[in-house]
């Protein structure tokens, strides 16, 4: 009887949830892209509209909208000129909250306290409270954040630790200190704490790896000890393919909305208003590799009409195909809406 009952439990409960999350996750690897023009400072209709693709449907189908934890991974690294616009994460909420979802089970991270309140994510010094349009903010590179049982390791140890090995190779300090320098932490909030996140990039160059989009936010840019890879491009882009890959991040990374306000084709990551161009566009899919792909024609194209040359294709796109990010530039959709 006691097995019948639990079987019966399984049906009813667990199997339904399961179900759910499958669906969740089964448009990955999409080759379509959706593009949307709207205005600078409103993209409530846009956003309304995103959730009613069929990429989107299924977050509307969710039967379990009241405990579904959900994450949004914003962009501040390059400062209040060039991030994730606040208006944009604000129509997302609003928009997850209309259709059922709770306040408290979303929350929004990115890496650094600071940058985070640069860009209007959090209040002044003078408020404690790391809160945002009433969700969460999670700085991932904070004490009771980070969480070593999830870590990438890479045999490139820190750029100073490098440097310093030319001069002091025998070193004890530097030696007892290699291990912890080639791990990186993992954004723990993501993996742990979420049944799915969205991954909301911006846009610009980026000097050693070439384009700073999608999968660079949902990689590189969501890990500890990440400036050993920005100053190796070979390892650069071998980890964000690597990272990208991680079942327990990319199962539940389920959608990429990224903002093309600004497009930053030369001097980046670093904000530089000289060289952006504003496109009022959001552009959309599950695939992050195709929203690159498309981002790095249009900044050629920039780069071009201003006397720069264009940027080849980054490595990192040929390795994350290798390692499962199913997608042809030939088998590029593009859909306006």
């Amino acid at each position: 009887m006691k097995g019948i009952n639990l079987n019966f439990l399984f049906l009813i409960f667990i199997l339904p949830y399961l179900c759910l999350i499958t669906r969740l996750y089964s448009s990955k690897q999409d080759s379509t892209l959706f593009l949307t023009e709207a205005s600078t400072n409103n993209f409530t209709l846009q956003v309304k509209e995103i959730f009613e693709l069929d990429i989107t449907k299924n977050l509307k189908a969710n039967k379990f909208k009241k405990t579904t934890k959900i994450g949004l991974k914003v962009y501040t690294n390059s400062g209040a000129g060039i991030c994730t616009p606040t208006h944009l994460t604000k129509d997302i909420i609003n928009q997850l909250i209309e259709i059922g979802y709770l306040h408290e089970n979303i929350f929004i991270t990115d890496l650094d306290r600071n940058k985070l309140r640069e860009c209007e994510y959090l209040p002044s010094l003078s408020n404690p409270e790391l809160f945002f349009h009433g969700v969460r903010v999670i700085p991932l590179l904070e004490s009771n954040t980070l969480d070593t049982s999830w870590s990438y390791e890479s045999p490139l140890p820190q750029n100073e630790k490098m440097n310093h090995e030319i001069h002091l190779e025998s070193s004890f300090l530097f030696r007892a200190g290699l291990e912890l320098d080639r791990r990186s932490l993992l954004p723990a909030p993501l993996i742990l704490d979420t049944d799915f996140w969205i991954n909301l990039p911006i846009f610009t160059d980026h000097y050693s790896l070439g384009l700073n989009g999608a999968l660079l936010n949902g990689t590189l840019w969501n890990i500890s000890n990440n400036d050993r890879f920005f100053l190796n491009p070979n390892s650069g882009n071998i980890g964000i393919a690597e990272i990208a890959s991680i079942p327990e991040l990319k199962d539940k990374w389920i959608l990429n909305i990224g903002s093309l306000i600004r497009l930053q084709y030369i001097g980046g990551p670093e904000f530089n208003s000289l060289y952006n161009t504003d496109l009022n566009k959001l552009i959309v899919s599950t695939n992050p590799l195709c929203i690159d792909h498309y981002v790095l024609k249009l900044m050629n194209k920039n780069r071009i009409q201003n006397g720069f040359l264009p940027f080849e294709v980054p490595p990192y796109f040929k390795f994350a195909k290798n390692l499962g990010y199913k997608f042809e530039s030939r088998d590029l959709v593009i859909k306006k809406f």
